[in-house]
């Protein structure tokens, strides 16, 4: 059957034209075709979401198997080809449905931060380690002040490394909207712990998430507080304690080359969102900046 796809940008065609044709050409395995889809949303399935999957399990006589490993959840779906495609776009509605209450809560969860800025706060005295000299103020900003009659003395602030992630085509709205997520982009290979990972070059990016060799790569920078680190372990689903205090924390992990990896959403502010297609002829090295 004939299909036209159209979409306001020619990455988004090539993506939906990859996601058909997933769902309708799924692998054969041991005289069965098999799907498997990978989204760390199904974690948060609850009751009702699983009577879904049983019903569609009855329906289209398919047999699926919910699976965790590495920091990675998904559903391996089992049957006739016809069965497991029909089976797959229902798990894939789920996970939509999913995605979306999960960025509507984050979306309340930020509104109310803003809601309660006007409330008083005791705060510590301002720590050394986050002052910062006037000369080290961009010029102009230096100049704004001065032009409103006002000389900076010294400026209190988290110092924030730029660092970079590759995030899933479907997720890229979401990460626009409500900031990076544990479940948006995790690596195949978890071996500093189970967080949000970045790292310090596009290269790294690369090589962490090389698991695709998709057309088109989106690359998220984001500036990045990793604050006093230390080196991860698999495993890992908060940082170790950082003291004899067992509330005080380290902020983050690190490891291999330049990777870092952070367990609170609000360390990451999202600056910029790349879409790159691949260069002929190299596996990752050059990407074109669309």
């Amino acid at each position: 059957i004939p299909m036209t796809l159209r979409a306001s940008c020619k990455q988004a065609v090539k993506e939906a034209q990859k996601f058909i044709y997933k769902i309708l050409n799924p692998d054969r395995f041991n005289g069965a075709h098999v799907l498997t889809i990978k989204n760390n949303h199904i974690m948060h399935f609850g009751q009702r979401a699983h009577e879904n999957l049983m019903s569609v399990e009855e329906i289209h006589n398919v047999k699926m198997r919910e699976f965790f490993q590495k920091g990675q959840s998904g559903i391996t779906i089992r049957g006739s080809a016809d069965s497991v495609s029909i089976a797959g776009l229902e798990v894939e509605a789920l996970c939509c449905k999913m995605q979306n209450e999960s960025a509507q809560e984050n979306e309340r969860s930020m509104l109310q931060t803003l809601r309660d800025l006007g409330n008083n706060v005791t705060l510590d005295p301002p720590i050394n380690d986050f002052k910062r000299i006037p000369e080290q103020i961009d010029s102009a900003k230096c100049i704004c002040f001065k032009q409103s009659g006002l000389n900076i003395e010294k400026v209190n602030g988290a110092e924030c490394n730029t660092l970079y992630q590759r995030v899933p085509a479907q997720f890229c709205s979401l990460v626009c909207k409500v900031g990076v997520q544990r479940d948006y982009a995790p690596p195949r290979d978890q071996l500093l712990g189970e967080g949000i990972y970045f790292t310090g070059s596009v290269e790294e990016t690369m090589k962490l998430w090389e698991d695709t060799d998709d057309e088109y790569v989106y690359i998220l920078e984001a500036k990045v507080f990793t604050g006093k680190s230390v080196p991860g372990s698999p495993g890992l689903i908060v940082p170790p304690q950082c003291g004899p205090d067992p509330f005080v924390l380290y902020d983050s992990l690190k490891g291999g080359k330049d990777t870092h990896v952070i367990f609170n959403t609000h360390q990451a502010l999202p600056t910029c969102l790349y879409t790159c297609k691949r260069l002929q002829g190299s596996k990752y090295e050059s990407l074109h900046l669309r």
